[in-house]
């Protein structure tokens, strides 16, 4: 039936006009095919099938079988999406125009649904919008990625943090959907593609878990994806899309990853550069693979230089011993590059002696005590003559890299130098606290001679206290630092002896976190009486604090007589923080019957009663009952949510990264477990202790990253790149 002209002008100035609001619609085909469901070109599904016959009405129809058509089209929802995707080529400009105006409502309550949740997270209705959300009839995945398109663009009308959220939430939708309903070959490799577009615009905090997002999609698919973008045309996206591919390759595919960042070393950008060289370090490569990152240490940025020398040094890289010299010499170079020169022959253990010992005398102080340190490392002939009279100068700086010196130096020499230290001087004055303090610290990281610096550090741990300052005698403070590098040494034997000292009971909490790394003592008199020493703070309850700290402990250590005290305990505290704590480290020891009544209960009844603002702190004390409950997904589910109030949320993303170890998830735990040190978290000891990490901790990426985070607080110089994931 012909169109009256009126009809058809109204129409089309209608659909331009929905086209300039609703950028993804407008897009060129190409640039839409992420949007393209896994059965975008079969019209076999019944819902596809219904839209297919109430289009042809609407194309055929009189008024009234149109109206009602559009009515029945938009009762289907986003299920019909595919055959209204497919309308809009229509040649009939009245049938695109309704297509586009059904299309912009569907997505339109996509929209709605991710903003209730990102508006207050926490909030009991965010729960229901985003279950509503997850049950959208039709392609899911790709009607979020076509939202969160449009709105990963900075707009004026909305702030920053709500977009971040917006965002987050979205690309957690689009993860839960993908593990409901994995895609068929063809739509996973258009969403991937689909995704990394995303790359182009700021993602902030949402980086990481586009990563995540992309590592659930078929390797060849997302590395296919990462790949041409990076290779692509210009803008931030190429160096994200290369920290991308770093992080999603699987050991399998590492070698294919290489091969793109490689090529990309000699690319004209910098960042994608600078980028290449961190895909390398994170890939799990072996070392000679990594030889094309030297080159880049005579890159003309000093970004790029900087992240050459840092992953050289770190990997060991002996090629690196002329760069890395030429560039420590050079006045001109930025200090930072110098420093990390520097720290790169010192980790290589390299280094010509007459250059590190100029620098030593010649640069400025900084860096001259890094030279110093880097003199000690490479074991320079007389190191440990050098470092003593630097730390005996007058107005010495980083005196702790000097001390730190002698402990890389190691060996007799070494040890013997920092036992020194803990001595009177020539002059029989007693040396500065602050010095026999680094001393005693340092020798828990000594390269060799482990059995002298034990040795040493035993003597210090059982020594009387000195009464006051100046008398002799170690400090209290000298005494944990003793136990603590004892710990750090692995001298099970020394620390339980020293422990078992009563004096030292005060000492206790300073090593207790460490006890379940070590296990107990070989010596079985030992480990007999460092058991009763333990239970000491739990038949006493005099300091609550340290009796939850021993109760965790005494669960690792043993598990039966654990059960015992803490039920007995237990059962004389009402239900309060405390009695959270006791059932936590009971469950720990392998009885979790207390959790729902003395954890899960408390938790639950507290997250009720908070105001709005308050939910997102009581979300983490939900989350770790939900850990020692076992149940891992509703503990995971729990600290997304967290992270979703707070997207740069340190404690949420390290929570979730043991969730996802405990549930051997290991390639999400390490995403999660960077994302956590990038935003600030750096206790490194206890990532080393926490059972909950113990596969993270067996994956070589996992180790060099609590090796990296090892040296950084060795050294506290400047690094080439925040630790984790590339922040915006």
């Amino acid at each position: 039936m012909p169109r009256p002209e009126a009809a058809f002008l109204r129409s089309a100035t209608l659909a331009v006009a929905c086209l300039g609001s609703w950028a993804p619609l407008a897009a060129q085909p190409a640039d839409r095919a992420g949007d393209r469901p896994p059965d975008a070109g079969k019209r076999s599904d019944p819902a596809n099938a219904e839209a297919q016959r109430w289009l042809e009405r609407l194309r055929r129809g009189d008024l009234g079988e149109r109206r009602t058509a559009f009515e029945h089209l938009a009762s289907l929802g986003p299920a019909a999406r595919p055959a209204l995707t497919r309308a809009l080529e229509d040649p009939d400009p009245d049938v695109r125009f309704h297509a586009l105006l059904l299309l912009h409502r569907a997505d339109g309550e996509i929209a709605r649904l991710l903003r209730d949740v990102a508006v207050a997270p926490a909030a009991p209705a965010a729960e229901e919008a985003y279950a509503r959300l997850l049950r959208t009839p039709g392609d899911l995945p790709g009607l979020l990625v076509g939202v969160l398109r449009e709105r990963a663009r900075p707009r004026g009308d909305a702030p920053g943090g709500l977009r971040e959220r917006l965002l987050l939430v979205g690309l957690s939708a689009v993860r839960d959907a993908l593990r409901a309903r994995p895609p068929r070959p063809a739509a996973a490799s258009d969403l991937a593609h689909a995704l990394v577009s995303l790359l182009d615009f700021p993602l902030g905090a949402a980086f990481p878990e586009l990563v995540v997002v992309l590592e659930g999609l078929p390797p060849e698919a997302a590395l296919a994806a990462l790949a041409a973008r990076a290779r692509g045309p210009a803008g931030r996206g190429r160096a994200r899309a290369l920290r991308a591919l770093g992080e999603v390759a699987r050991p399998d595919h590492a070698r294919q990853a290489a091969d793109v960042a490689v090529a990309l070393l000699d690319d004209p950008d910098p960042a994608v550069r600078r980028m290449a060289v961190e895909c390398l370090d994170l890939l799990s490569l072996p070392n000679e693979a990594l030889r094309p990152v030297v080159a880049r240490a005579r890159d003309p940025k000093p970004a790029v230089r900087r992240a050459a020398l840092r992953v050289a040094g770190e990997r060991g890289l002996g090629l690196v011993r002329e760069q890395a010299e030429r560039l420590a010499a050079d006045p001109e170079q930025p200090q930072p590059v110098r420093a990390l020169a520097l720290r790169a022959l010192g980790l290589v253990g390299v280094g010509t002696p007459a250059l590190l010992r100029r620098l030593v005398e010649s640069a400025e102080p900084e860096l001259a005590a890094l030279a110093a340190w880097a003199y000690g490392a490479t074991r320079g002939p007389q190191a440990a003559t050098l470092l003593l009279r630097r730390l005996a100068a007058e107005g010495a700086v980083r005196r702790d890299l000097l001390v730190r010196g002698l402990a890389r130096l190691g060996g007799h020499e070494g040890v013997k130098a920092l036992a020194g230290l803990l001595e009177p001087d020539p002059s029989g004055r007693r040396r500065p606290r602050g010095q026999r303090l680094l001393a005693v610290q340092a020798l828990g990281y000594v390269r060799g001679g482990r059995a002298e610096a034990t040795s040493v550090l035993a003597r210090v741990a059982g020594a009387p206290p000195a009464a006051r300052p100046d008398a002799p005698g170690p400090s209290a403070a000298e005494i944990e630092a003793a136990l603590l590098s004892l710990a750090e040494l692995g001298a099970r034997d020394a620390l339980a002896a020293a422990l078992l000292l009563p004096r030292r009971a005060g000492a206790l909490g300073a090593v207790l976190d460490e006890l379940p790394r070590l296990g107990l003592p070989s010596d079985p008199s030992l480990r007999a009486r460092l058991l009763d020493v333990l239970q000491g703070p739990l038949r006493s309850r005099t300091r609550p604090e340290l009796s939850l700290q021993v109760g965790y402990v005494l669960a690792s250590l043993d598990p039966p007589r654990a059960r015992e005290l803490l039920r007995a305990t237990l059962r004389l505290v009402g239900r309060s923080d405390a009695s959270r704590e006791l059932a936590r480290a009971l469950a720990r020891a392998g009885d979790r019957s207390a959790l729902e009544e003395h954890a899960l209960a408390l938790s639950r009844a507290r997250l009720e009663e908070a105001p709005a603002e308050l939910r997102g702190d009581l979300l983490n004390d939900l989350g770790i009952d939900l850990l020692y409950a076992g149940r891992l997904a509703e503990a995971a589910r729990t600290f997304r949510t967290m992270l979703w109030c707070r997207p740069s949320d340190e404690v949420a993303a390290y929570n979730l990264a043991c969730a996802h170890a405990l549930a051997g998830e290991v390639e999400l735990a390490l995403h999660y477990l960077r994302r956590s040190v990038a935003f600030g978290y750096r206790k490194h000891a206890h990532m080393r202790a926490d059972a909950d990490l113990e596969r993270v901790r067996a994956d070589s990426r996992g180790t060099r990253l609590l090796r990296r985070l090892r040296l950084a607080d060795e050294l506290r110089v400047e690094d080439s790149e925040p630790l984790g994931w590339a922040s915006e």
